[in-house]
């Protein structure tokens, strides 16, 4: 694992071993810092010119459970797990009642605002939007202390019924969340690479890295080389 860096402009540096960070540490070369998301890392007191290489953010979405690994061309710098948003629905329908009993009790009633409509205007569905938007802004607290150039993505891809053109993958809210967050990725020149279920299981094998069976475990499982198996937490 490694411990992201910045200097003292706050620009993104390549990561570095826990052992560099502790003795950077504690001969007050740098200070602590952890971001919105709780990773920890350093900041150094004086400015360097930035020399980064390739690092990629993979992502793999979830019904529930997202992982995400950061990895540059030869370590793992983090892994994590994220929770999926599953209260916007219930938040509408606590909004929609609210409003609801204040018409009744009101008699006063406000005048019809057309202009902010949606008609005619493209957009997500509420719960479709946070579940992606939410995948969007640990990318964006991710690249703040961490020099992100390619987005790896296991594609998903929704089920379409053959011969039932209302049906198809137009109006699936999953088509339509993952173009929209595909599209926002290409929007902060960042490189997008969609991997299948195939390509991803071919990895894992190639690399000799287990998966867990256990799908709401907040744990990674991973096989080195030698067979031997190490367990370790993202929390």
């Amino acid at each position: 694992m490694r411990i992201p860096v910045m200097d003292a402009k706050m620009r993104q540096l390549m990561p570095t071993t826990p052992t560099r960070v502790r003795l950077l540490l504690k001969n007050g070369q740098a200070s602590p810092y952890w971001n919105n998301l709780g990773v920890f890392c350093i900041i150094l007191k004086k400015e360097v010119e930035p020399s980064n290489q390739p690092i990629a953010l993979g992502i793999d979405p979830g019904s529930k459970f997202e992982g995400w690994s950061v990895v540059d061309t030869q370590e793992v710098v983090l892994n994590g797990v994220s929770e999926a948003p599953h209260h916007i629905k219930k938040s509408l329908e606590v909004r929609r009642n609210m409003r609801r009993s204040r018409r009744f009790r009101n008699c006063w009633r406000r005048p019809a605002r057309f202009h902010n409509r949606l008609r005619n205007k493209k957009s997500l569905p509420p719960s479709t939007h946070a579940r992606w938007n939410a995948k969007l802004r640990i990318l964006d607290q991710l690249r703040q202390i961490i020099p992100i150039t390619d987005v790896v993505v296991e594609d998903v891809k929704a089920m379409t019924k053959k011969g039932a053109k209302s049906w198809n993958k137009n109006f699936s809210p999953l088509e339509q969340g993952k173009t929209w967050f595909y599209a926002k990725i290409v929007d902060r020149d960042l490189r997008l690479h969609l991997k299948q279920r195939f390509e991803t299981k071919g990895l894992r094998d190639e690399l000799r890295l287990k998966k867990t069976s256990q799908k709401s475990k907040k744990t990674f499982i991973v096989e080195n080389r030698l067979g031997e198996t190490n367990r370790f937490s993202p929390e």
